[in-house]
């Protein structure tokens, strides 16, 4: 460790077998390929897409006085429902053979399950997906690698850190031990 007492890694876990160690930590081993498969929960996407009214209130599920905001108190039923509504719309863009759901704890202390093919896939190429299947989002993406996950963090994640998924806190409490 050279001394090191300041200076740690957060890697993407990548389907692969990573290993980290005392400085080297992987975010969502065995739970969601990389990064952009936490910024595009979704959840998170549902609110990204209700603020910009790429989709309607009705198309989620929320009634006329409900806004994206709103996500943060819903029950898990209603969650459910955003996501599944998500992802299914999504999906139709996506080949493959990955199957089953895996359950995915928020902050908020609720749980939604997610397929697993979604949190599974390379995020990159998923984040393709999101835009082939809400064109929209280019408007915000404008040609920049980064610029629609800066958008989902400030604009969303910003006000509904209740919804954001507990492997977040846990990648950061394991560097402060």
């Amino acid at each position: 460790d050279s001394g090191n007492k300041f200076v740690w890694g957060i890697i993407d876990w990548d389907l692969k077998e990573n290993i980290g160690n005392d400085f080297v930590k992987i975010l969502g081993d065995k739970n969601r390929y990389s990064i952009e498969n936490y910024i595009f929960d979704p959840l998170l996407l549902g609110a990204l897409l209700l603020r910009q009214k790429v989709l309607s209130k009705s198309e989620l599920g929320l009634s006329e006085n409900e806004t994206f905001i709103d996500l943060k108190r819903f029950d898990t039923n209603k969650l459910q429902l955003i996501s599944n509504s998500i992802v299914s719309k999504i999906k139709e863009k996506v080949t493959t053979t990955i199957d089953g759901v895996q359950n995915c704890e928020l902050l908020n202390g609720k749980s939604i399950v997610i397929p697993k093919w979604y949190l599974h896939h390379q995020g990159h190429q998923l984040e393709d997906k999101i835009l082939e299947t809400f064109p929209e989002l280019n408007e915000l993406k404008r040609n920049k690698e980064e610029a629609l996950k800066i958008e989902i963090l400030d604009k969303i994640i910003d006000d509904l850190t209740e919804i954001v998924s507990t492997d977040i806190l846990k990648i950061f409490k394991s560097i402060q031990e």
